[in-house]
């Protein structure tokens, strides 16, 4: 009888809904991964990195003349561009900028690179490399019919926005 009932629990319960973002710092380019790590269909939202919070003072440097130092990269989506709609990327020494998605399936992946860099005058790695605790206190934030839902990176480079489930 216990066993019927916990499976009927599990079955009824809602599905889990999270997305996850991870900086992973790398040279010349660095590299964004979001992805549904939940088991809801994820459809028409926007979501957002603001890089203002960061302790860093992290900035996107996109071009050659600018606010970054050295090396600059421009946006450019390596993995899941058909989950995203149209859009510009950030400018050069922008500190935010917005992705609208159509989709994104659980599991499905989004991967870009562009180069990110510190605005810190004394920086221990120098201002082209981002270390996990640079970018803590930066924030991702979900956007989805007038809702907003926001996670903030760890010292260990990665943001969690949790969502309310869906029906499973």
């Amino acid at each position: 009888m216990r066993l019927l009932s916990l499976g009927f629990l599990i079955c009824t319960s809602a599905a889990q809904a999270d997305v996850s973002v991870r900086f992973i710092e790398g040279a010349p380019k660095d590299r964004f991964v979001v992805e549904n790590t939940g088991t809801c269909d994820l459809r028409d939202f926007d979501l957002e990195l603001r890089l203002d919070g960061s302790a860093a003072g992290l900035i996107f440097d996109t071009t050659a003349s600018g606010a970054g130092v050295e090396v600059f990269q421009p946006l450019d989506i390596v993995e899941g561009r058909m989950f995203l709609g149209n859009f510009a990327g950030p400018n050069d020494g922008d500190a935010r900028f917005l992705m609208p998605f159509v989709h994104l399936p659980p599991g499905g992946r989004l991967a870009f690179t562009i180069d990110v860099d510190d605005t810190l005058a004394a920086s221990a790695s120098g201002q082209i490399i981002v270390r996990g605790g640079e970018i803590s206190g930066a924030t991702v934030v979900l956007k989805d019919d007038g809702a907003q839902r926001s996670g903030a990176f760890s010292d260990r480079a990665v943001a969690l926005v949790k969502l309310p489930g869906c029906a499973a």
